[in-house]
């Protein structure tokens, strides 16, 4: 490749999230695929020995990197390309910005970025809280919280090991009162924890919206519920 800065590259696709910006990484398990893929159209002359590297940045600083795709004489002719980024080693969930980068004979571009949303969300399983819509919280309260969440699907309540409290406004201290507790006799697989709340008193009475958020044993989130 004669001048790899003035060839004009293509973002990078994500077949697997249909068309939208989002990834749910639920039905990439369940379907047993093994590896998360961006695809790469073909570039102004291209060469065989180029290669072809993605990346996965989030936004604490940390990056995932695809498999290296190198051009050879049995895939020059076949588009897009498809890298490969092992699920295994997908541990957040949330907003990616997602490029690849070119290498040919000792130099690199890099490609637009795009933001791709990867989730992990199963429609058939439910969240339920111990607190309605519209209840009040005093600021310097503190409650209990009971956290259930019911599905249909066995392996979405093995990977579960806690719940957590989000809220923007850093006023909420949470203790784990009593840990994940799962049952899997029933038709409708259930598991339950109670979290103590502290409320700060620093304001005014008011309502505080905040996340239930469920975690796997690697603290990736899964499924969350707003409250409030």
């Amino acid at each position: 490749m004669t001048n790899l800065e003035k060839i004009e590259l293509s973002p990078p696709v994500f077949p697997q999230a249909s068309g939208t910006d989002t990834i749910n990484m639920h039905d990439v398990h369940i379907m047993g695929n093994k590896y998360l893929l961006m695809n790469v159209g073909k570039y102004v002359d291209e060469e065989i020995g180029d290669e072809i590297v993605g990346y996965l940045r989030f936004n604490d600083g940390s990056v995932i990197t695809s498999i290296p795709y190198y051009i050879t004489p049995d895939k020059q002719d076949f588009s897009p390309y498809s890298l490969l980024f092992p699920v295994d080693k997908i541990t957040l969930y949330g907003s990616y910005q997602a490029q690849y980068k070119i290498i040919s004979h000792g130099n690199e571009r890099d490609s637009p970025t795009v933001n791709v949303n990867l989730v992990f969300s199963d429609s058939s399983s439910l969240i339920e809280v111990s607190l309605k819509d519209g209840s009040t919280i005093f600021n310097g309260q503190s409650i209990y919280l009971i956290v259930t969440i019911k599905t249909g699907d066995p392996n979405i309540l093995s990977e579960i090991s806690k719940f957590k409290i989000e809220d923007q406004s850093k006023s909420i201290h949470q203790v784990i009162y009593e840990p994940f507790v799962k049952n899997f006799t029933s038709q409708e697989k259930h598991g339950h924890s109670i979290l103590l709340l502290t409320f700060d008193n620093s304001q005014s009475l008011t309502e505080i919206p905040f996340k239930v958020v469920a975690y796997d044993k690697n603290e990736r989130q899964g499924e969350s519920a707003n409250v409030f």
